[in-house]
């Protein structure tokens, strides 16, 4: 098997820039379920995001990232994604990367759905003239019927996920990390978006899913990550986290 993404003992950190005695007691009480302060040498405040975290993935594995608001699972993504550098350890990625990770990300709420299109698949590297060719291919995939041709900001959650996720897979990267912003998404587009997840596997891709949501573990995963406080607390096979979650 191929691998596509190693993580040795990755930390990130995320400064906090200006915290107040005030601010930073409520945030201690926010992180509970989360991240946790930190003090560095010279008493600057950081949130310690991920702490030591190891995986390896290969192609064909789809893994489902879970855990309570604020374990790290999005902190994970960005650090795969490259968004965020690891205060410690090593990430590899082996192939193309395309994330969809906020669907707000690139999109200019004045221009129409068709032309948002366009300055997504730049944001992916793609020409005019290849978001051409998936255009109508995300018109139909999206349903949006008519609002494809008006401004995006009349757009509710759920549509500008069904179009950011449209983008984000017309073409097939080696590695989709996609974000739980698709549970906002309506119970018809979930099925679809798992039917066309699910054909990554074919192509021999790799997918990295946050969740909030069992049923898309169960019916799309073939590994679950479950951080707590950043820490990896369990990694595997889904069928052994079904196991291990029923005991």
């Amino acid at each position: 098997m191929t691998k596509t993404v190693e993580l040795r003992n990755v930390t990130l950190d995320i400064p906090t820039l200006s915290v107040s005695s005030r601010s930073l007691r409520k945030s201690l009480m926010n992180l509970s379920s989360g991240g946790r302060l930190m003090r560095d040498e010279h008493q600057r405040v950081h949130v310690r995001a991920l702490e030591s975290v190891s995986l390896d993935l290969f192609e064909g594995d789809r893994l489902g990232i879970i855990g309570h608001n604020g374990s790290g699972k999005s902190s994970l993504l960005r650090t795969i994604g490259g968004i965020y550098a690891p205060a410690a350890g090593l990430v590899q990625v082996f192939g193309e990367i395309s994330a969809v990770l906020d669907p707000a990300t690139g999109v200019d709420p004045e221009a129409s759905g068709r032309e948002n299109v366009t300055l997504l698949a730049r944001l992916r590297g793609r020409g005019p003239a290849e978001a051409q060719q998936v255009m109508e291919e995300v018109a139909e995939f999206t349903g949006l019927g008519d609002f494809f041709e008006m401004p995006v900001k009349t757009y509710s959650p759920g549509m500008l996920a069904r179009l950011a996720f449209a983008v984000g897979t017309c073409w097939r990267p080696d590695i989709l990390l996609m974000d739980e912003w698709i549970a906002v998404a309506d119970e018809r587009f979930k099925a679809q978006a798992m039917r066309r997840l699910s054909d990554y596997v074919f192509s021999a891709r790799t997918v990295v899913l946050a969740t909030h949501d069992a049923a898309i573990v169960r019916e799309l995963c073939t590994k679950v990550l479950v951080l707590e406080q950043g820490r990896v607390a369990s990694f595997g096979p889904a069928e052994e986290a079904a196991v291990a979650n029923a005991a």
